[in-house]
């Protein structure tokens, strides 16, 4: 939120849209970590860590996606929201000020941009102009022992994980409504400009 008045981006808030960040909770049931209870103190692996680690094989049988899976809650535990309670679970309007919009990418939506586990890459795009501090994303790893893992994106650009204490960079992500248009092409000398 800081960096969202930092940027001046309320100006743009008509241009965000309030759709799901999803924070997959679903328990990972392909390559099993501990057991499947995936609450409490129960060591658990979650669904990005059987889609993306894949039990060590990630270099063939990684299957990231860009679906959040249903889960409890009516299907919308892990669908965060502001104020959409029919698609997500408008958890986020809990928070002060928070505006719709703006959020983290998953660790599935880093690997389509190219990011592998534990695999140097510094060359995708969501790489480029990092510094050399990680980054979170917003995809739970597992739970082992007393604490809990998210995935991060690495200083050599490797999808890789933490433990949540852990100090990390945030690189937020905005989600633009479907009437907007831009112009530009996406690139560092030509990027994206949101124009109506």
């Amino acid at each position: 939120q800081s960096w969202y008045n930092a940027n001046s981006l309320s100006t743009y808030a008509s241009y965000l849209a309030d759709s799901i960040w999803c924070n997959d909770k679903s328990v990972d049931t392909v390559y099993v970590y501990g057991t499947t209870n995936g609450f409490g103190t129960h060591e658990t692996g979650y669904g990005a860590y059987g889609r993306i680690y894949a039990d060590d094989n990630y270099a063939t049988q990684a299957n990231p996606t860009l679906e959040c899976p249903n889960d409890k809650n009516g299907g919308k535990l892990s669908k965060f929201t502001v104020n959409d309670t029919e698609n997500g679970n408008g958890a986020l309007s809990n928070i002060e000020g928070y505006p719709p919009g703006l959020g983290l990418l998953t660790a599935d939506e880093v690997a389509y941009a190219g990011g592998i586990w534990l695999t140097q890459n510094q060359n995708y795009y969501l790489n480029k102009n990092a510094s050399s501090t990680y980054w979170w994303t917003l995809s739970p790893y597992l739970f082992y022992g007393s604490t809990a893992f998210v995935w991060l994106v690495d200083s050599t650009g490797s999808l890789n994980n933490y433990y949540v204490y852990a100090s990390g960079a945030l690189r937020p992500a905005v989600s633009l409504k479907s009437t907007v248009t831009a112009t530009g092409t996406g690139s560092g000398v030509d990027p994206f400009k949101v124009i109506s």
